[in-house]
């Protein structure tokens, strides 16, 4: 079983109880056959120190990792944050998704983030986590990720973009028992 811990990143200093939109669409598409064990970690509502973000990591023990970053002046946190639970759990895959994405150019070089996800995450998303299953969270070759559309990742210490994946568009509710 792959275990998946997604953080949705605070848009500023004071919680909110906003519902993370981004957060059940991941959850919500997640392809049942891949059998994950999801947690969801309200860092954008408990606002919790970093100290208290790696004894949940810790107890969690995730395979992969996946922030909800929806602004990009958060973009210090989003380092810190992840160059921190790097240092603590550098077995560990961090992806990142939201519009922060759209400086993944950026994120991958500059932070511990190992890929980032472009437009919408699903199927992206699972076809990501069927792939590092795969290859047993082994990130020593890159090759393996490159077909998968809408990814951002360093590759031979370059940034890779993989395309565009296919947008949905249809308009779907928010399934609020995923997150309460």
């Amino acid at each position: 079983m792959t275990k998946l811990l997604l953080l949705n990143i605070p848009l500023g200093s004071f919680p909110t109880t906003d519902a993370p939109v981004a957060i059940t669409r991941v959850i919500e598409n997640m392809d049942p056959a891949l059998d994950v064990d999801v947690s969801f970690y309200d860092i954008y509502l408990e606002t919790p120190s970093l100290e208290d973000i790696r004894r949940r990591v810790a107890v969690f023990a995730p395979d992969v990792i996946g922030f909800s970053a929806i602004l990009s002046h958060n973009y210090g946190y989003v380092k810190r944050l992840s160059l921190f639970l790097k240092k603590h759990f550098p077995d560990v895959i961090q992806v990142l998704g939201g519009e922060m994405a759209a400086i993944a150019n950026i994120v991958v070089r500059r932070t511990a983030v190992d890929f980032c996800v472009t437009g919408e995450s699903e199927p992206t998303f699972s076809e990501l986590l069927r792939r590092l299953k795969s290859v047993d969270f082994d990130l020593k070759s890159r090759e393996p990720f490159k077909d998968i559309p809408g990814l951002v990742f360093l590759a031979d210490g370059e940034s890779h973009f993989t395309g565009y994946a296919v947008e949905r568009r249809e308009v779907r509710q928010i399934n609020y028992d995923l997150v309460t």
